[in-house]
């Protein structure tokens, strides 16, 4: 999973979309890649949560 969060932010920061991510995601698992960087904030972004956190983040709003 952090190999696909990775890539799409490298991808963004070259003004590229991100084609396919479930399958670049797949090929990830299968292949065991691994990130060439990482950035614990990259996990903030709401494209990346469950809707169970997101739920959850709403929750603690209130």
């Amino acid at each position: 999973m952090r190999t696909t969060i990775s890539y799409w932010h490298w991808k963004k920061s070259n003004g590229e979309d991100f084609d396919a991510p479930n399958n670049f995601l797949i090929k990830a698992l299968k292949e065991n890649w691994h990130p060439y960087k990482w950035d614990d904030k990259w996990m903030e972004n709401q494209m990346f949560k469950s809707e169970g956190m997101k739920w959850w983040d709403e929750a603690e709003v209130y």
